[in-house]
């Protein structure tokens, strides 16, 4: 018996962020980075039911140029992650998603991680981070 890979709802996560709000989404930091921007990362998640069904946990951290725009922004992104519940995907649609993240349908968004403050050291930036699994299967 074979099974397809399951489709990178990484990268569909990314996409539909980037199809609301207004700054750039990466999968990390860019070496030349322009604020704002959001970085949407798979840091876990196992099928919950094999070759079926697949949870997605996503950590999405969100840097601003002041606080108060990390959070509107990060608010946008949740919700839009939250908007993509019921939606299908195609290879070659038109939905933009880059690289071969294959056929997919997401079923449902829960949060994993409330918004959080988390101010960056590294870059000094205002950032503010939340998590969700996103759970989806191969489409049709």
């Amino acid at each position: 018996m074979t099974f397809d890979p399951f489709p990178d709802f990484e990268a569909l996560a990314a996409q539909g962020i980037r199809e609301v709000v207004d700054c750039g989404v990466y999968s990390s930091i860019p070496k030349t980075p322009t604020y704002p921007l959001i970085t949407v990362k798979r840091i876990g998640g196992v099928p919950a039911e094999m070759h079926r069904l697949d949870v997605a946990n996503l950590q999405i951290d969100v840097w601003g140029t002041t606080k108060s725009e990390a959070r509107d922004l990060a608010d946008e992104a949740r919700l839009a992650l939250h908007g993509m519940e019921g939606r299908a995907f195609s290879e070659g649609d038109d939905s933009g998603a880059s690289g071969d993240v294959g056929s997919g349908f997401i079923c449902a968004v829960d949060d994993s991680l409330g918004l959080t403050w988390l101010p960056d050291p590294v870059t000094a930036r205002d950032r503010y981070v939340f998590g969700c699994s996103v759970f989806g299967h191969q489409y049709p």
